[in-house]
């Protein structure tokens, strides 16, 4: 039988041009396996506040559920100020989880 594989994977790009700033986040964690295949949870926060959630499971026969919604410029700088606050910790987490 084959091994399962987890994957855990945190993306941050924060890219300053000019006066602008442009902020993005994605999170994605995931596994695959014999009995359910290819389960994961993403969540992406793109530049200009696009927030997208997708997460696919076949536990109890689920199907893939995606969601997007519009940030307001506050709500992003606020997340932004979190992440970059959290940064280490979140590094250190994640690190933490891939084993």
């Amino acid at each position: 039988s084959k091994p399962n594989t987890i994957n855990n994977t945190l993306i941050i790009n924060i890219m300053d041009t000019d006066a602008t700033s442009e902020f993005y986040l994605r999170y994605y964690v995931g596994h695959r396996d014999q009995m359910y295949g290819h389960e994961f949870l993403e969540i992406e926060l793109r530049p200009g506040g696009k927030l997208r959630y997708a997460n696919n499971s076949h536990y109890k026969n689920e199907t893939m559920i995606r969601k997007q919604v519009h940030l307001s410029e506050s709500v992003v700088r606020e997340i932004q100020r979190i992440v970059e606050e959290r940064f280490t910790q979140i590094l250190f987490c994640s690190f933490l989880f891939q084993f």
